[in-house]
């Protein structure tokens, strides 16, 4: 054997382990690819992962447009007086402002039907006599008033609150009122 041959099969044993390896190298990515991308729980949580990345920055949104919001009374008691205010009126548009953001829409398609009904001045005369309204602090930051008619039954429970973040602290001082 000369030396050429004893040189060139380590050479050739090199290149056969460097080829074996490069195709066990390609091989395991493909199969990674594979599995990554046709696994159903990875593209689960791939999507849940979005989902919640939305969600945040919905919320997000919710936060700097509550903290922009500029109706609302520094106490539970103003807000009401606001909102009972803007009835009187019958302005529809200005009362649901005094409540929670996400409550407005739902509101004021809701007096909407009351006035359309023909139950505006009905729903006005309960609203509007103090001795029907009973208030009352459940924490610091929620206050509800019971309305009742001239019979003593309950007509409306209202709540106001001090709206909340993701992170279930205030995010205006403003009192709005979150259920009707």
């Amino acid at each position: 054997m000369n030396n050429s041959e004893k040189t060139s099969r380590p050479q050739k044993k090199i290149k056969k382990s460097l080829i074996i390896g490069t195709l066990v190298i390609i091989v395991a990515l493909v199969l990674v690819i594979i599995f990554y991308y046709f696994n159903p729980n990875l593209n689960k949580i791939k999507k849940f992962s979005q989902e919640q990345e939305l969600t945040e920055q919905y919320l997000q949104s919710q936060t700097l447009e509550h903290q922009k919001d500029q109706y609302g009374g520094k106490t539970p008691e103003e807000t009401y007086q606001l909102f009972l205010e803007a009835l009187k009126k019958e302005d529809i548009d200005l009362a649901t402002k005094y409540f929670i953001l996400e409550k407005q829409d739902e509101y004021k398609k809701l007096f909407q039907e009351i006035k359309n009904s023909g139950n505006w001045q009905m729903m006005m005369a309960d609203l509007l006599k103090p001795e029907n309204q009973k208030g009352e602090y459940l924490n610091e930051n929620w206050y509800i008033i019971r309305v009742t008619n001239d019979k003593g039954e309950l007509v409306a429970n209202i709540s106001i609150e001090i709206p909340k973040g993701p992170d279930l602290e205030p995010v205006s001082s403003l009192w709005k009122i979150a259920e009707f």
